[in-house]
């Protein structure tokens, strides 16, 4: 049976696939040992309460692994798919052996005029051009606007390329981290504060240099990654009012350090759901440069990492 270009980097996106659905699982079946609480301690002589991070599980080797695979992956679909690109249009079956032609991703104009676009010498110019396109520093990707193109170290292509690169020499840094700011309920009595909803830095109310209501103090940032003993929020009480009630509704999950990350981490599902869906997005960009798979698509998606358009039925 004849094979068609495409099915190489197809076989890659259905393993990746694969990897979602078990590092999803991996990820839910940890975080339901509740890994990270917060334990309220007071101290009477400064009036205050402090909410503290304490760690009760280490993280499995087998999420790490698992995002690794799945990155890995995903990169690879790419350079399959330009190796077929530059197959295609020069009838030269041995160049991927002698050139290796990989998928450009850079950062820098400059740098990709240099060295980038020789990555996929011999591909149809057209598919040059749309290659081009879709790069982290370009204002349009393709038919998209690229919203990082002023940051484009937090674009998903060179944040998959990045990835790839680390995970080939150390493990991908999984670190757990503070869902949302910290939502906390102070109460006494008919009286009641909440805080954390605005991502305020603190809240208080005071009069003539009186503290009236708590002080309630949060970092300006979420905390990631989550340390054991890291302060997520800090209530200070007026005078004769540390009994007060002070209930903790933060929420944890996991994400993957970055070189450049945002101030609000994605969670690692977040992240993978973006990459792949890229990726995707990516791969049936080229589709019209091949012929049509002779038969449709076998439906095997899945919630996040699903396709936007089926590069197989084009």
């Amino acid at each position: 049976m004849t094979k068609h270009p495409l099915d190489g980097c197809l076989a890659k996106l259905s393993r990746a696939q694969t990897h979602y659905q078990q590092l999803g699982d991996e990820v839910a079946r940890f975080l339901e040992l509740k890994p990270y609480r917060v334990v309220i301690k007071t101290d009477y002589a400064s009036r205050t309460k402090r909410g503290v991070v304490t760690v009760g599980q280490a993280l499995p080797d087998t999420i790490s692994l698992l995002a690794g695979d799945l990155v890995h992956n995903l990169r690879s679909a790419l350079d399959l798919l330009a190796c077929r690109l530059v197959e295609l249009n020069t009838g030269d079956h041995t160049l991927r052996r002698r050139a290796k032609p990989q998928f450009p991703i850079f950062c820098d104009p400059d740098e990709y005029s240099i060295r980038g676009a020789a990555m996929v010498r011999g591909a149809p110019d057209a598919a040059c051009a749309l290659i081009e396109q879709l790069q982290p520093f370009s204002p349009k990707n393709g038919p998209w606007d690229n919203p990082c193109a002023s940051t484009p170290k937090r674009h998903p292509l060179w944040v998959l390329h990045s990835l790839d690169i680390v995970d080939k020499h150390n493990d991908l840094n999984v670190v757990g981290c503070a869902r949302s700011v910290p939502y906390i309920n102070i109460s006494n009595g008919g009286m009641q504060w909440l805080g954390g909803s605005g991502g305020l830095t603190s809240i208080g109310i005071t009069y003539k240099g009186e503290m009236l209501s708590p002080e309630l103090h949060m970092p300006s940032k979420v905390n990631w990654p989550i340390q054991e003993g890291a302060e997520l929020w800090l209530v200070k009480f007026p005078q004769h009012d540390i009994a007060m009630q002070v209930e903790d509704g933060s929420s944890f999950d996991l994400a993957i350090e970055q070189q450049d990350p945002p101030d609000v981490p994605q969670t690692l599902m977040e992240t993978m759901t973006t990459l792949g869906n890229t990726v995707i997005n990516v791969v049936n960009a080229f589709a019209p440069f091949f012929p049509p798979l002779p038969s449709p698509p076998k439906d095997d998606k899945c919630e996040g990492l699903s396709q936007s358009g089926d590069a197989q039925s084009r």
